[in-house]
């Protein structure tokens, strides 16, 4: 952390919070890296009587590419893109009000911000968060507002909570945010399939102990307030064993796009806990854009499979291993790397201004999650993709790319 990074930490924390006497913890009990650091400040009265929360973390990492390109690029693997640069991904802040779940109405919310190299990933339309850091200013640190939402319980039957605002998206079973995943690295199918995040309405009930439905409209993908006459249909269906060892999930995002026909992406997901200590995740995922202009308006598709499995050793440790199946069929998603204005991945380089070539795209990670403290968490893997007809890394040069990354994750 640099000499005025610290500066503002010290200031935006004093300003914050006030002191207050409390007892000490030891440095293992502590929750988060403020708790450890000052542990007798106190949030504000005026927060407390609010229910009001102040959180996040930082996430930085290295990841070295044993295979590595000219232009630094990692291929098409996502947001860990460049080899041997260090980065910190994501500096994440988190203002929040839960709702309480009672037989009275509730208001709540949620405010994120997300900088580092991450963000680009989380941005919406130029008219919200895309250019609050000209790439003139930072080449591959951006700025961005991924969730503003004021959310509202309605005691109607079993619950019913809607949220209205700007939000993530239901598709993925893994997240933008660095705390809510195993891996460093992300599947290919979060990096390419889409979408991540959305603005509209969206109510959840909970139908019973083991059904919840969520249902709404948005306006399209990633999109905040440009082209705000086109919605889409936003849902999930979900089933939970009575034993809570079991879950299951139908998402959908459908509907026109802003001259464009009908998107469709939809998943479909099973987690399931066996033995003592052993996790498994299977999902599907299938995209279809109908009269797809990069094909002369023929419909294009991409589909894939993308599994987990994990073994938690203890509270402190556990390993797991990703393997993903991900078909771009006619060569409409991938690109030779993440970054916005990258060329499709094509027959001839990427130099080329040639239309991306089909290919499967395979991709298997080894990794393992250590958490010496319950605010610090430390993911090494090691990582191995290649492509069936593709040349999608070292520049347009190789069709497989082995990699090895770690990052450290400090909530505060």
């Amino acid at each position: 952390m640099t000499r005025h990074t610290r500066i503002a930490v010290a200031l935006f924390s004093t300003g914050l919070f006030v002191c207050s006497v409390a007892e000490s913890k030891a440095l293992r009990d502590t929750a988060n890296a403020w708790e450890a650091a000052f542990p007798t400040v106190q949030k504000p009265q005026w927060m407390k009587d609010l229910d009001l929360t102040f959180g996040g973390w930082i996430d930085a990492g290295i990841a070295t590419n044993f295979n590595a390109s000219p232009d630094n690029f990692n291929g098409p693997v996502g947001l860990i893109d460049r080899t041997a640069e260090p980065r910190i991904s994501q500096l994440y802040f988190v203002l929040e009000r839960l709702v309480k779940k009672s037989d009275a109405w509730d208001i709540g919310g949620r405010f994120d911000v997300l900088y580092g190299t991450d963000a680009f990933i989380a941005q919406s339309t130029n008219n919200w968060d895309k250019g609050l850091i000209p790439t003139s200013v930072s080449r591959f640190y951006n700025l961005a507002l991924p969730q503003l939402y004021a959310e509202v319980y309605a005691p109607l039957g079993n619950g019913l909570s809607t949220k209205v605002g700007h939000f993530y998206g239901l598709t993925n079973y893994e997240s933008v945010m660095a705390t809510k995943n195993f891996f460093y690295s992300h599947s290919m199918s979060f990096m390419w399939d889409g979408p991540f995040t959305h603005t509209g309405v969206l109510p959840t009930y909970q139908i019973d102990d083991n059904f919840e439905l969520t249902a709404g409209g948005v306006m399209g993908w990633n999109n905040v307030n440009a082209y705000m006459s086109v919605w889409n249909f936003l849902g999930k269906f979900g089933w939970t064993s009575d034993d809570k060892g079991t879950n299951a999930s139908f998402a959908i995002i459908t509907g026109d796009q802003p001259n464009l026909d009908n998107l469709t992406r939809y998943t479909f997901r099973i987690e399931h806990k066996f033995l003592t200590n052993w996790e498994g995740v299977l999902q599907w995922t299938n995209g279809i854009q109908q009269n797809d202009p990069l094909r002369n308006g023929k419909d294009t598709s991409w589909y894939g499979i993308q599994s987990y499995v994990f073994y938690n050793v203890d509270d402190e440790l556990a390993f797991g291993l990703r393997g993903e199946w991900q078909r771009d069929q006619d060569g409409v998603r991938f690109r030779y790397n993440d970054r916005p204005g990258s060329a499709p991945i094509n027959a001839v380089g990427p130099a080329s201004s040639a239309p991306g070539i089909g290919s499967s795209y395979y991709e298997f990670t080894l990794g393992a999650r250590w958490s010496p403290l319950k605010w610090v968490t430390v993911r090494p893997e090691l990582r191995y993709d290649w492509a069936d007809q593709a040349n999608a890394f070292d520049a347009g040069k190789r069709q497989d790319q082995l990699m090895f990354a770690t990052d450290i994750i400090v909530q505060y």
